[in-house]
Formats: C-alpha cells, sequence, structure tokens
C-alpha cells in the first residue's frame, strides 16, 4: 500500500476552531494547512494534499464557486469532507449533491474530526490502491459505450479493463475478473 499524503487542507471562518484543528493534525504527524479564501484554496492545491476539510459559513457561502473551480483543476479528485453545524443538518444530502465525498458533525472536537478524516483519507488510499490493481470486464454489446466506459475508467487510473462485445464472447474466455460490468440488455441474454 502507498502512503497517503500527509498534508490536509483546512478552509474556514472560525479561527479558534483551526487552531486546534491544526494542532490535532500535528500531534498525528500531519501538516494542516488553513485558508479562509477558497479561491486561493485552490491555489494551494497540489499532489500532496491528502484531503481537504470545510467548515463554517462557506458551506453556504462560498462553495458553489469553489467547487465549479475545483473540478476545473488539476487536483480534482482529492476528497472533501464538510464539518457541518446542527443548523446545516437540514442541508446533508445538498453538501453530498454539491460534491462533498463526505460529511461530519462540527458538533464533536477537534481531535475527533481530526481522527475521522485520517482515517477517511486511509480508507480511502486502500480503495484506490486495491482498485488499480483490480482487473475489470467490461460486457456490452454496444461498441462506443464499452469504449467510453474503459476511457472513463483509464481517467481515473484504472487501465487493467478489457471489453467484450457479447455475453458468448466473455463466456468463452478463460479470463477471471476482480470486477463486472455487465450491460442489462444484451442482444442473445439478459445480462442479468
Amino acid at each position: 500500500m502507498k502512503t497517503p499524503p500527509r498534508k490536509i487542507l483546512h478552509i474556514f471562518d472560525k479561527p479558534e476552531f483551526d487552531k486546534n484543528l491544526r494542532k490535532a493534525f500535528d500531534t498525528k504527524g500531519f501538516d494542516c494547512i488553513s485558508e479562509t479564501d477558497p479561491d486561493k484554496a485552490i491555489d494551494d492545491l497540489s499532489y500532496r494534499i491528502g484531503i481537504i476539510l470545510v467548515s463554517g459559513k462557506m458551506l453556504r457561502r462560498e462553495m458553489p464557486q469553489f467547487f465549479r473551480s475545483f473540478k476545473k483543476c488539476l487536483f480534482n479528485k482529492i476528497p472533501i469532507i464538510a464539518i457541518i453545524s446542527e443548523e446545516e443538518e437540514f442541508y446533508k444530502r445538498g453538501i453530498l449533491n454539491l460534491g462533498f465525498n463526505d460529511y461530519i458533525s462540527g458538533k464533536i472536537d477537534a481531535a475527533h474530526v481530526a481522527e475521522y478524516a485520517i482515517d477517511f483519507l486511509q480508507k480511502a488510499q486502500i480503495t484506490r490502491d486495491r482498485l488499480e490493481n483490480a482487473s475489470i470486464a467490461i460486457i456490452d454489446d454496444i461498441k462506443v459505450h464499452a469504449e467510453a466506459f474503459q476511457m472513463l475508467l483509464e481517467t481515473r487510473g484504472l487501465r487493467q479493463s478489457q471489453s467484450y462485445k457479447s455475453a458468448e464472447t466473455f463466456l468463452d474466455s478463460p479470463r477471471e475478473c476482480n470486477i463486472y460490468v455487465v450491460d442489462i440488455i444484451l442482444k442473445d441474454i439478459s445480462g442479468i
């Protein structure tokens, strides 16, 4: 397993919580970079950032613009977690729809937020490592669909995929895979 990046980016508007969070990450051997300006935060992104935490009023005000910029940048695969207040509990679904990977309650202390973020980062790294080495079979009788899905996988770093133009072609192949992506409606047989 690769070592996960050891830098955290925290976008915030409450200095006291940020100070406590940086201290909590420091005790765990992680470097926490803080930023109050979401546009400047985009400039701080690099391959060394493992996870982004967002807390405070920025969830409501500046985050839609941040995500538009984030999705266009080179490092748009970094996981983002929202630290939400009690008032924002109502917006959980909207927070995930906006583009956050997860959320955590701001009612808990900074040390627990840091633990949660580190655990999330480590699990994400394990998942990436497992998927990176996974073999994937794509069974779809429409060549364009199979090729498009294969290209999507490759852009995500998953290069061990093989496409099959029919169920028969796949069933006749000796290859076993870790993941099977099957079109439900195939010509002569149900994908199910």
